[in-house]
């Protein structure tokens, strides 16, 4: 009895990173893994594939996490706080963007 099927979709909260390791939340007895390699068809750095929009959105959350750790933040909550952010931020920046593009 497998609790889930090949192929099947599910929807499913990152837990934690480690190094190349993502941690999911499968509300199962375990959490499940992925590589991140798993994630994407391209090599290399990540920012040498993303648009102006994503690389801002990086660069504040990487300072954002730097001022997080400096607290004394665990990394769960630190996790949850930028995700919470990255969602926010790249709704503002798509939603301007799609305004300049309309002017």
């Amino acid at each position: 009895n497998n609790y889930f099927e090949p192929g099947q979709e599910i929807e499913t909260t990152i837990v934690q990173i480690s190094g190349d390791t993502i941690f999911l939340d499968l509300n199962a007895k375990t959490e499940g893994t992925l590589d991140s390699a798993e994630l994407t068809d391209k090599e290399g750095n990540i920012r040498d594939y993303a648009n102006v929009n994503e690389l801002v959105c990086l660069s504040n959350l990487e300072n954002v996490n730097s001022i997080y750790i400096n607290e004394g933040m665990s990394q769960k909550d630190r996790l949850i706080k930028l995700n919470e952010i990255a969602i926010s931020q790249m709704q503002i920046l798509t939603r301007d963007t799609v305004k300049m593009l309309e002017k």
